[in-house]
């Protein structure tokens, strides 16, 4: 059974849904619950704080019934009203500290983008780190640099925190990621690139699985 205080087995697909690209946020996140994710990401950050609340009470209960770990980014009022929802943060959101003490028993994840900022993580309260964008992106507009698989290699003998590698990931990537040492592969665009979610999260998912294997 999978605690909705733990993060998933390594190495596993972590599926962002983004305002942005999506049309309907609910509809597509049954989807990923229905496709047997273990953790999803709602990210919308062209919405109000009060819808992104409906759209997690909505999901919340199939989250739950399936075990499936379900993160907002950037809201921790959203996440603290929610019944298990955590939150990831970035550079410039709200204190990790502060969110900690907020949700104790919550997960909580940080992004990071060069070393400096990953060594600096290191000392946070945080459950997981994201590194990125590991290739170009058009999903965020950002001065960071391209990272690539290199610098989760680099960064990997640094912690036992899972490490998420973040940005331009297509499934061509995934091997060389995990080979890499990431544990988790967050994805945006790459899931919309054909119209039926389901079909291509269970894809996604596979992929992973047979690098595993």
């Amino acid at each position: 059974m999978l605690s909705l205080t733990r993060l998933p087995k390594s190495p596993f697909l972590y599926p962002i849904l983004d305002s942005a690209f999506s049309a309907n946020l609910i509809k597509d996140g049954l989807e990923v619950i229905r496709a047997g994710v273990r953790i999803f990401q709602i990210r919308a950050k062209d919405l109000t704080k009060a819808r992104v609340f409906e759209i997690i009470r909505e999901l919340e209960p199939a989250a739950q019934e399936k075990e499936v770990l379900m993160i907002v980014n950037d809201f921790v009022d959203v996440a603290l009203v929610s019944r298990h929802c955590g939150v990831h943060l970035g550079q410039e959101d709200f204190p990790v500290a502060d969110c900690r003490r907020i949700l104790p028993e919550r997960i909580i994840g940080f992004s990071t983008h060069n070393h400096e900022q990953f060594r600096a993580a290191l000392d946070l309260p945080v459950d997981y780190l994201a590194v990125g964008p590991i290739f170009h992106t058009s999903t965020k507009e950002t001065s960071n640099k391209e990272l690539g698989p290199t610098f989760i290699e680099d960064v990997r003998p640094m912690t036992h925190l899972p490490i998420v590698g973040i940005g331009g990931i297509r499934e061509s990537n995934f091997s060389s990621l995990i080979k890499a040492g990431a544990d988790g592969i967050a994805c945006i665009s790459e899931l919309y690139r054909k119209p039926d979610l389901f079909s291509t999260i269970s894809r996604l998912q596979d992929a992973i699985y047979n690098e595993k294997v």
